[in-house]
This record gives structure tokens, C-alpha cells and sequence, in this order.
């Protein structure tokens, strides 16, 4: 029991994260620069403050629409690398071996870039680009990549277990 609810759980959170994407791909042009720009602003008070802190001087930082641009940008791939590294742990967690995993989770996120970027085609002042295809698939591997060094550092980490135990 306590296995089917970790496999559930497991595909839950690729499945949340699907559709918090569809949600933001789904905002206004008007929308989704709000949101981008509050983000902005909200990073650049915080790096204010740390900077006011060590006494250095916050008079050349740049504006929240001047750093709109990264903001999205960094938003695509950190968006897709949880996504990537959800979807190859819930690949784990149905056993699927990592030969496959290491594939098919980058696939699927480029799958669902695809399919994303053609739902934006469609909402009001929003566009589909090629370069956020690619920006999403480069998170879903960075992603999958991260999980995949999880996975060898503890496979290794229960190797060296084994071996100590059997030392005599």
C-alpha cells in the first residue's frame, strides 16, 4: 500500500507541475508581464537590501522591465527543470531504469514545451517561440540530469554500505 501511494505521489507532483505551466501559458500578454515584472521588483528590493546592508551602493541597478527578459527567460528553464527532474523521479519510482529514464524524461518535457508553446500561440498577445522550446528542453535535461547523479551517488552510497558489511 505504502508503495502505490509513493507511485501516486511521485506522478502528482510531474502532473501539478504541468499544470501550473498550462496556468502561467494561459495569462494575457498584459498578465504575464505583471507577474514577470513583480518577480523583477521583488528581486531587485531584495538584492537592495542585501546591498545596502554591506554598504555598497544601489544606484546603477537596473529596473524591473530592464531585467523582464532574464526573469522570463530563467523562469522557462528553472520551470522545466523541476519539471524534468519530477517527471525522471517518477520514472524511478515506477522502476524504470535509468537507461531509459535519462531519455525519455528530457523527451517528455520537450514534448510538453511543444505542446505548451502551441497553446500560447493561441492566447491573447502571446506567441509560440522556437528559443523557449529549446530553453525548456535545456531545463528538462538539466533537470533529469540532476536526479541522475542523485540516483548514482546513492546507488554508490549503498554499494559501499554492502561492501563494509561484508567485510569479515
Amino acid at each position: 500500500m505504502k508503495r502505490r501511494i509513493y507511485l501516486v505521489v511521485s506522478w502528482l507532483i510531474p502532473l501539478f507541475l504541468m499544470t501550473l505551466i498550462f496556468y502561467f501559458s494561459s495569462q494575457t500578454s498584459t498578465d504575464s508581464t505583471h507577474v514577470s515584472r513583480s518577480l523583477g521588483g521583488t528581486v531587485l528590493e531584495v538584492i537592495e537590501w542585501a546591498l545596502s546592508k554591506v554598504g555598497l551602493s544601489t544606484d546603477h541597478l537596473p529596473s524591473a522591465e530592464d531585467i523582464d527578459f532574464f526573469v522570463r527567460k530563467t523562469a522557462h528553464f528553472t520551470i522545466y527543470a523541476a519539471l524534468g527532474a519530477s517527471v525522471c523521479h517518477a520514472f524511478g519510482a515506477s522502476r524504470m531504469s535509468a537507461r531509459y529514464a535519462r531519455f525519455l524524461s528530457p523527451l517528455w518535457c520537450l514534448i510538453y514545451s511543444v505542446t505548451d508553446e502551441f497553446h500560447q500561440f493561441f492566447t491573447d498577445g502571446r506567441s509560440a517561440k522556437v528559443a523557449d522550446i529549446l530553453l525548456d528542453t535545456l531545463g528538462g535535461i538539466a533537470g533529469t540530469l540532476f536526479v541522475l547523479l542523485l540516483w548514482n551517488r546513492h546507488t554508490k552510497r549503498k554499494q559501499r554500505s554492502a561492501a563494509y558489511r561484508d567485510v569479515p
